[in-house]
Order: structure tokens, then sequence, then C-alpha cells
């Protein structure tokens, strides 16, 4: 009787800790034992100008091709996060530059920037908006297993900042958030590469 009444309390629990990882909120992230990895991305609305013509759905101001990477995201990922210029605060807190289309930087830039604080403070895998996802595999068990997760341009010895992984508090990351910050900003590949060497 006592055998069946451990068993039935630890299923409870497995359950109760699974149902718990499905709520996304970062401070019930931190305290799950079994948490998944987010996943996260950034969108942003467009600014348009004469200058420059985005294929915009009418219903959205987001253009089509991202919109479409985000709608396959959200089938291969359920615990995606999508990062805007409205809520990117609520996931970290110290960011120095200030997000939307009329930022000083340039969306990627800006876009690598981010991954690093949030990956630093909060763990997981970090897609570009851009990023086609067809194959999810194993990628946020990788996470648990490796301080970098990323894709490269034809061998290991590129990474890309189009897709990176890292667990929380990483120290790659918080070395790649420092190098990005000293270099304005700019030439994330490089460092990646720098660093992966």
């Amino acid at each position: 009787m006592i055998k069946k009444n451990i068993i039935i309390g630890i299923i409870f629990l497995l359950v109760f800790l699974y149902l718990l990882d499905k709520i996304q909120h970062p401070l019930l992230q931190k305290i799950n034992p079994l948490k998944t990895n987010n996943v996260y991305t950034y969108v942003e609305s467009e600014i348009l100008s004469d200058k420059r013509i985005q294929l915009l759905n009418k219903n959205s101001d987001i253009p089509v091709f991202f919109d479409l990477c985000i709608k396959l995201m959200q089938n291969k990922f359920s615990n995606l996060v999508i990062l805007t210029p409205y809520n990117y605060l609520d996931y970290v807190d110290d960011f120095p530059i200030k997000m939307g289309p009329k930022s000083d930087y340039p969306l990627k830039q800006r876009i690598n920037l981010l991954s690093a604080y949030v990956l630093e403070k909060n763990g997981g895998l970090f897609l570009s908006p851009g990023t086609i996802v067809y194959d999810k595999k194993d990628i946020l068990t990788q996470i648990n297993n490796n301080d970098i997760v990323t894709f490269g341009d034809k061998t290991y010895l590129e990474p890309s900042s189009m897709i990176l992984g890292s667990k929380a508090n990483s120290e790659f990351i918080k070395i790649y958030k420092k190098r990005l910050l000293e270099n304005n900003l700019k030439n994330s590949e490089g460092i990646l590469k720098d660093l992966v060497v």
C-alpha cells in the first residue's frame, strides 16, 4: 500500500511539473526542475518609406515572410516567446539600447544584442525572425549539454547568430555579449567564430 501511494505521489508530482512547465511565466520557469527551454524570436512593425517596399499583409504590419516564419516556429515550438518592442523588457531588465523601428541601430545588430541578453538571463534558444524551421530534432536538449548551440555556414567553424542557444548565465554568452558591446554591436558572426575557435 505504501509503495502504491509513493508511485501515485510521484506520478502526481510529474504531472504537476509538466503542467507548470506549460505556463510561460519566467518565475515559474526558473523554479521548475523539469523546465523546457524557451525559444525566443523578436519582431517589430516596419516603418515604411517610399525608398523601401515590404510585402505586408493588409491585416498585419509585420512583413509577410517574417509572419510565415513565425507561424512555422509556433507549429514546431509550443514554448515560443515572441518578443516585441512592447514586451522585451519583461525578459531583460538591463537592456542598454532602445528596441523599435526608431532605434539608432540596425535591426540585425539589435536582435543579436537582445539574444545575448535574453539567453544570459533566461537560457534557451533564440531564432532570427526570418529563420525557417523545418526540423527541430533535439536542439533544446543540446542546450543543457553544451555551452553554445548554433548552426553555421558550410563548417562548424563559422557559427551564425541567426540561431543561438545556451544555458542561463553561460560564460560563453557573457563574453559574447561583452564583445558585442565593445564592438558597437557589429561583427556578431566574427565574434562568435573567434570564441568558438
